[in-house]
């Protein structure tokens, strides 16, 4: 991974302190702004990321273009970039359904009040800030500007792993903590390997996008009202919360082997005269992710079939 060229100023500790920064400026200025100015609130604590991110490079005396660069997408980094998205989604819904179940009350709470957050709202102005606006700032804070101070590590998966958990924390959210910890940590992963910044943008605006147009579809249908006495019918059985967790690890089983396939798309291609210990290193590395996604395949499905088989189980004798 590139390295910052004046890495005395970039310390991971200090990645840590602009972390906790942007953590109380949200529970502080971002509320303050969310509860007195509705949707224009959020957008103006949406766009204070944006502005620590830059005002803080610029203070650290480094080219805005070492902690935002920005290249041309590649064909093949626009389908890896979705495969993985796809892949990481469906790990999102399973831990979703997890937390349901071990924490059905939180659960309620929370997706009613996510519900009734995104109700009141103009379609248009919610589309263009949850999709275009959050990606970009938030991207920049997170994977521009804090994971910048994380490039000296050697190890990737422990880069991912922090920036994932930070961007999990900063949800404020017990119930998506792991799933927006999968897409932090995946948006992390494109940088880290492509050093272009509007791949982990491209990434979480797919993801946001299609979110909200899931919900805006769902509230043309139901109200908020109808949908929080559903949740609250959903919860009441541990059984058919057991039934339901099985049921999403089978139908997206697929999930790490889209993450594979994103993986493999994402690799640099190797010239045709290359050497030969250089195409043979890819090649395992190929074949290695492969594996694991098949493997991952087979534990979740044989997995979702025994905690609905279980589930069902308990629903017959209760």
């Amino acid at each position: 991974m590139r390295t910052i060229e004046t890495p005395s100023r970039w310390r991971p500790w200090q990645g840590v302190i602009l972390q906790a920064a942007a953590l109380v400026m949200l529970l502080t200025a971002g509320r303050l702004l969310q509860v007195n100015l509705g949707f224009t609130g959020l957008i103006l604590s949406e766009l204070l990321f944006l502005i620590l991110a830059v005002s803080y490079t610029l203070i650290r005396r480094t080219p805005l273009k070492e902690v935002f660069p920005v290249h041309k997408i590649a064909f093949r980094d626009f389908w890896g970039t979705i495969f993985l998205w796809m892949g990481s989604i469906m790990f999102g819904f399973i831990s979703i359904y997890l937390a349901a179940f071990l924490l059905p009350d939180t659960f309620t709470k929370v997706l009613s009040g996510l519900n009734s957050s995104l109700s009141g709202g103009s379609p248009l102005i919610t589309f263009v800030t949850v999709a275009i606006i959050a990606p970009i700032c938030e991207e920049a804070i997170e994977r521009g500007a804090v994971l910048s101070h994380f490039r000296p590590l050697r190890k990737d998966w422990m880069i991912m792993l922090i920036i994932g958990v930070f961007f999990g924390i900063m949800h404020t959210d017990p119930i998506r903590f792991m799933n927006t910890t999968i897409m932090g940590a995946s948006c992390a992963y494109l940088m880290i390997k492509k050093d272009n910044i509007l791949l982990p943008v491209l990434l979480h605006f797919t993801n946001n996008s299609i979110g909200n147009l899931i919900s805006l579809l769902g509230r043309s249908q139901v109200n908020t009202e109808v949908t929080n006495k559903t949740l609250e019918t959903f919860v009441s059985s541990g059984n058919t919360l057991l039934l339901t967790l099985g049921s999403s690890m089978i139908m997206f089983s697929l999930a790490p082997v889209f993450i594979a396939l994103g993986v493999h798309l994402l690799m640099p291609k190797i010239a045709q005269d290359a050497p030969a210990e250089e195409k043979r290193i890819r090649s395992r590395k190929i074949q290695r992710a492969y594996i694991i996604g098949t493997c991952g395949f087979g534990a979740l499905l044989i997995g979702g079939f025994a905690i609905t088989l279980f589930g069902a189980i308990g629903s017959k004798l209760s």
